[in-house]
């Protein structure tokens, strides 16, 4: 498989090709829990540390989501999957309601979109 240009990016600071390591999952799947664990420790600062400052929190969390993507990336990589099919399996996933969360549907409204 030929990564995608968001993998392309990943994949120059990642292991080169010849390394041991390039193809070994341990470390990305260790670099999501790692970060998804700094993720979570910016959120529990917003949330209950005294005199932390809010007004950057959603800066420090985009930041922190972003280095999840990383490893996101290179472990999709490392299955054989572009984004696109991470996109498209995400969605059926989710249109054929095995996400296991509640269907709210299109009459949702999100302020975000």
């Amino acid at each position: 498989m030929k990564p995608d240009r968001h993998q392309q990016l990943a994949l120059r600071t990642w292991y080169p090709r010849a390394h041991k390591l390039h193809e070994d999952m341990l470390p990305s799947i260790m670099g999501i829990a790692g970060e998804s664990g700094e993720l979570l420790d910016k959120l529990k600062k917003i949330m209950f540390k005294p005199g932390y400052d809010s007004i950057e929190r959603n800066d420090e969390l985009r930041e922190e989501l972003v280095d999840v993507w990383y490893y996101v990336r290179i472990l999709a990589y490392q299955l054989g999957m572009d984004t696109d099919e991470m996109t498209r399996r995400s969605a059926e996933k989710l249109l054929g309601g095995r996400h296991g969360w509640e269907d709210h549907g299109e009459e949702k409204n999100d302020e975000r979109t």
